[in-house]
């Protein structure tokens, strides 16, 4: 989000306090970059003024300098809280934050319940409960056919019942 101060509309090469805070504000390959850089350096193309960035060693330095009319506005992750409402005006938000997840664009299928139920991963899923319970109820069977009525089979016969109470 970006934090606007004094009368910046009317000047032509404006002063931007910044702190690195990727990926709204960074340096990269020795460049001045960011989500935040690139928007106002997007919009200072439009309006044809020419940006000064400044970049301070922490994010209360950053902020002072516009409150001190050092500079005429800063840029990165500015939270609005009540207290910097107080004695700074801020632009609208240009950044939602939450729980979100990226992947890139050529991975992005259109989600369907059929591609889910026929993926071999549930198929795998599916296969190797089966494999556990069937084991679990031959274990069951092996332990207990002696002692319990239910289990007292042949192993022919017993697999399914033996299935049937590990289900």
């Amino acid at each position: 989000m970006l934090l606007l101060w004094g009368n910046v509309l009317a000047a032509q090469v404006i002063d931007i306090n910044t702190v690195t805070r990727p990926p709204f504000s960074m340096i990269e390959k020795g460049k001045d970059t960011g989500f935040s850089i690139e928007l106002l350096r997007e919009i200072a193309s439009r309006l044809e003024w020419t940006l000064t960035i400044n970049r301070t060693d922490s994010f209360s330095s950053m902020l002072e300098g516009v409150r001190d009319g050092e500079v005429d506005l800063a840029a990165a992750n500015i939270s609005i809280t009540a207290a910097r409402e107080a004695v700074m005006d801020f632009s609208q938000p240009v950044f939602e934050s939450g729980l979100q997840i990226m992947v890139q664009a050529d991975d992005v299928r259109e989600p369907s319940l059929l591609h889910a139920l026929m993926s071999w991963d549930l198929a795998f899923a599916i296969g190797l409960a089966f494999l556990l319970l069937l084991v679990g109820g031959m274990f069951m069977w092996a332990m207990e056919r002696r002692a319990q009525p239910y289990f007292d089979r042949p192993l022919k016969e017993a697999w399914f019942p033996s299935f049937w109470w590990a289900l």
